[in-house]
């Protein structure tokens, strides 16, 4: 946002200019917050959506393997099992990937 003194030259040189840049400056806070909300949903969604699919599949894990247990193949079992279980934790202890960095000015050049 320009300064009041600097508002009060572009109003001089142009009426209205002043108006046109703070409203200008409003909607596009507007739009930036608006934005930002709807990739914040989006996220809470996928993650939502991630926490169904790794249900889903958890159980299904435990599923075959009460099959494999129950038809005699105890080992392979026990390999799904330790897998299902491995991969379980690997995705909780997983931390977040960093975000890409902000491309700087100079890299339009």
């Amino acid at each position: 946002m320009p300064s009041p003194k600097q508002f009060k030259e572009y109003d001089s040189a142009l009426p209205g200019t002043a108006q046109i840049i703070r409203d200008e400056f409003q909607a596009n806070g507007l739009h930036v917050r608006e934005s930002e909300k709807r990739a914040l949903e989006a996220s809470i969604e996928d993650v939502r959506e991630n926490r169904k699919t790794a249900e889903r599949l958890v159980w299904r894990s435990l599923a075959f393997v009460l099959i494999l247990a129950l038809s005699g193949h105890e080992h392979v079992a026990i390999a799904v099992a330790v897998s299902t279980v491995a991969a379980v934790i690997t995705g909780f202890l997983k931390r977040p990937s960093a975000k890409p960095a902000a491309p700087s000015p100079q890299d339009d050049e």
